[in-house]
């Protein structure tokens, strides 16, 4: 058995938000292209003149949309974390074939049991466990939190 309990926290909110966006939905991808054309861009620049043009043009082009890109993430993270979000406390108890989330705001608590048959998605970062019942929607373990058993009992938990 592994047991986590883990407060929500605003930073580990927005590297899921981060990770979720521009890794798993490839959102990087685009500026990536743009940051590639706007170098070519460049290079040509140097030999053909009129090419100077649609290097700056490019160049504003991906910095607008690296910036766009940003505040998209930045306003996710803070509609995420709005309300009562500080307030929140999951404790989950892991098993060998499903976990249970126990949910507390305040003095109301709610139970929730989840069969890892169901996780769509299994993540393991460097501090957490990203556990996805959706493409957007995911528990988020932070393996400091864990506090009955360990990281590598959870991995084995949840990856076999």
């Amino acid at each position: 058995m592994v047991r986590a309990v883990c407060k929500n926290d605003k930073k580990v909110c927005g590297s899921f938000v981060a990770y979720t966006v521009l890794i798993l939905n490839r959102r990087w991808i685009t500026p990536a292209i743009f940051f590639v054309l706007t170098g070519a861009t460049g290079v040509l620049g140097i030999f053909f003149p009129a090419a100077l043009t649609l290097f700056l043009l490019l160049l504003a082009a991906t910095a607008l949309l690296s910036v766009a890109i940003v505040l998209k993430l930045r306003n996710t993270v803070k509609k995420l974390t709005a309300g009562q979000f500080a307030e929140i406390v999951n404790t989950y108890v892991f098993g060998e074939d499903r976990f249970q989330i126990e949910t507390k705001i305040g003095k109301k608590a709610e139970t929730k049991e989840v069969l890892y048959g169901e996780l769509v998605r299994i993540v393991e970062r460097k501090d957490a466990f990203y556990l996805y019942v959706s493409a957007q929607l995911a528990f988020l373990i932070q393996k400091k939190n864990i506090v009955e058993g360990t990281a590598e009992d959870l991995r084995r938990l949840l990856l076999g």
